[in-house]
């Protein structure tokens, strides 16, 4: 075989387009909201937080009409690597199986990243606390060509306490109503969706809120309303014994 020439592939990835690409990882809102959930639990496990002062999680919830701000605030330490934290597939800021593959923050910010949606993380450490700031980064996600940037400010800023994570977005009505069960096309009122929002916390964190691995609640106006456990209620009388083979 005779060679001609020799190419260079050119296969960087445009950092826009493969943000698109993952968009569609998540169908509900509750999904997105499980995984910011999931992160602020694997970093309360690592670290063996006080369960009475150091493990919550707020989500706080603002009805826009056609829009809905959203934030979720945990009390954990901070993210420690926000580069590894916002590169896809890193593994190395991995504190517990629920966030090892290096994925699910990237693929939730993107699938709420619709056009006139926004989102931000705020987050502050020990390091940071000791320092009196907090490190915000913001969208749009970017990679190579148009890398993106954080920036301390003094202070707390949505946090609720010295150390911890706040996740915000700004997402359609449209995507917050797919917290309707399947099938359901009935228009609900907001307060009626933040209940079924609630409620799937509730039976999703189930044996984690029984635990004291973490305490729940969901903020709307004034009102802030505790995620409490719900389990199924089984009746005896319909158990059966599976035989052994």
């Amino acid at each position: 075989m005779c060679t001609l020439e020799t190419i260079t592939i050119q296969n960087n990835p445009n950092g826009r387009e493969l943000w698109q690409s993952i968009s569609g990882n998540f169908d509900r809102f509750s999904e997105i909201i499980c995984e910011f959930v999931d992160n602020a639990l694997s970093n309360f496990r690592k670290y063996a937080l006080d369960p009475q002062s150091s493990r919550k999680v707020r989500i706080v919830l603002h009805d826009l009409g056609d829009w809905v701000d959203v934030d979720v605030i945990d009390t954990g330490t901070g993210i420690r690597n926000i580069h590894a934290a916002l590169t896809l597939g890193s593994r190395s800021s991995m504190e517990s199986p629920l966030n090892e593959h290096g994925m699910g923050l990237k693929h939730a910010l993107a699938s709420i990243d619709d056009e006139g949606c926004t989102w931000s993380i705020q987050t502050r450490t020990p390091e940071d606390n000791a320092l009196d700031r907090y490190l915000m980064v913001e969208g749009p996600y970017g990679l190579g060509e148009a890398p993106m940037t954080g920036v301390y400010q003094a202070g707390w800023g949505k946090l609720i306490r010295p150390t911890g994570t706040a996740v915000s977005f700004r997402c359609t009505r449209q995507r917050f109503e797919t917290l309707r069960p399947a099938g359901d096309r009935a228009e609900k009122p907001f307060e009626t969706l933040v209940d079924i929002l609630r409620e799937e916390l509730a039976y999703t964190y189930a044996q984690v809120l029984l635990r004291n691995e973490l305490t729940l609640e969901v903020m709307t106006g004034t009102e802030t309303r505790p995620v409490l456990p719900l389990l199924p209620l089984w009746d005896s009388r319909t158990l059966q014994e599976v035989p052994s083979l």
